[in-house]
């Protein structure tokens, strides 16, 4: 699991794949967040309390949900 928390100014794209990320601060407009699994054995989530600025696409094996729910 990762967490970003506070305010993250980067504005570039963030692949979540095969992993956890957890938003717990801010991340900028611009920076889109692409949450995929390749893994059928892997949990592929995002979650957390925070807020993202940009674009959220959830493809094939990926998870989204509120705070650090556990899938």
């Amino acid at each position: 699991t990762f967490t970003l928390a506070g305010a993250n100014t980067y504005t570039g794209p963030t692949a979540v794949v095969n992993g956890r990320l957890l938003v717990t601060g801010s991340l900028a407009a611009g920076s889109a967040v692409t949450v995929s699994g390749t893994d059928p054995n892997a949990s592929t989530f995002l979650g957390g309390n925070g807020t993202i600025g940009g674009a959220v696409q959830v493809q094939a094996g990926g998870v989204i949900g509120p705070g650090d729910e556990t899938v």
